[in-house]
């Protein structure tokens, strides 16, 4: 743990929220019991059936979800989850004003910009959150969830990519969606174009890419004082805003693209970082990590001899540890219920899996 501890580069506070979330509220992560995972068919059907008026069980979990962030129980329960307080003319950084990180675990720049010399306070804030996994000692990975890029922070993205050794992002929307600025572009436009980034000293080149009508795999590279990093920019064109994808299978094929990139980033090296975002950097990218999150859990169960019947999930625990970490992530029911009816359509997939179960 302590080589982790290390590589955050004394974040401690975003590092021990592994004990804090566990110690904050013990009994509120079991509200609703783990299931099997060689069981999870029938828990779907279970929960999909109304329970009460015209809710199902997986709208009452969602319920109780949402009100563990109400203001009230979380101050009953002792727990303090302090969003980023900015002055005024600094708000222009975040793209949606209520969504910002939370002081103990957002990621912060180590350098200023060369174009803020006077004034670091300019430089040293991006709307990006360090998200815990409890998988983290067993993987290779950490995650960052932060919101796309606005133009205006573009300098600040990569400088982040750049200290923080990123190594993958994904990005879960379209630069427009429903004729409204969902993101600004953040790399070159073409192949074998280049992104100058004067202010930092960084240039972005956009080597190559491979894909389909679902997904984008872009292979850039970042320079920095003639150090040359590879960077994965992996982009999914099928996830509407607020909403689910649609086609299990294709969602299916962008997890077994982004596992076999991550698959590629294993040991000996264990200090690489996986920035994923949607606009907001909430719903979309909250989804995507909750399925990832349990899909390791899974296989490193395997890996470790367990049956199906003997590993145990938690959806609702998993989302709700992740919303101790950045507001609202899996901001819908739909995509709630979408974790566990894309984790019951892939569980026997061992492409998807990366392991015979």
């Amino acid at each position: 743990m302590n080589a982790i501890r290390d590589m955050w580069n004394g974040y401690e506070q975003a590092v021990s929220l592994c004990i804090v979330y566990s110690a904050i509220d013990p009994d509120t992560p079991e509200v609703f019991d783990s299931v099997s995972v060689a069981k999870l068919s029938d828990y779907v059907r279970k929960e999909s059936e109304i329970v009460s008026g015209n809710m199902t069980g997986f709208d009452v979990q969602f319920q109780v979800l949402n009100s563990l962030q109400n203001p009230e129980n979380l101050k009953k329960r002792k727990i303090r989850l302090s969003p980023i307080v900015l002055p005024k003319d600094k708000e222009y950084k975040n793209r949606y004003s209520d969504i910002l990180p939370y002081e103990h675990n957002r990621v912060k720049l180590k350098e200023c910009l060369a174009s803020h010399p006077d004034h670091p306070e300019e430089c040293f804030y991006l709307n990006a959150s360090w998200i815990y996994s409890d998988e983290i000692d067993s993987s290779n990975v950490r995650f960052i969830a932060t919101q796309a890029p606005k133009a205006s922070g573009i300098h600040e993205f990569w400088q982040m990519a750049w200290e923080r050794n990123v190594a993958i992002i994904v990005m879960l929307t379209l630069l427009e969606e429903k004729d409204k600025v969902k993101a600004d572009r953040y790399w070159p436009e073409r192949i074998e174009g280049t992104l100058e980034l004067k202010e930092i000293g960084m240039k972005v080149s956009y080597l190559s890419h491979l894909g389909n009508n679902d997904w984008i795999a872009r292979m850039l590279t970042i320079e920095k004082q003639g150090v040359i990093r590879k960077v994965i920019h992996l982009s999914y064109l099928k996830w509407p805003d607020n909403s689910v994808p649609t086609e299990y299978g294709s969602f299916s094929n962008l997890i077994v693209t982004y596992r076999g990139y991550v698959e590629d980033l294993r040991p000996p090296v264990v200090d690489h970082s996986v920035a994923v975002h949607c606009s907001a950097g909430i719903g979309r990218t909250g989804t995507f990590m909750a399925i990832n999150m349990i899909l390791d859990h899974i296989v490193l169960s395997v890996q470790r001899k367990e049956t199906l019947d003997q590993i145990r999930m938690n959806v609702f625990e998993t989302v709700y540890k992740l919303r101790l970490q950045r507001t609202t992530m899996v901001q819908t029911i739909d995509q709630y219920r979408f974790i566990f009816k894309f984790l019951e359509h892939i569980i026997h997939n061992e492409k998807v899996m990366g392991v015979k179960i």
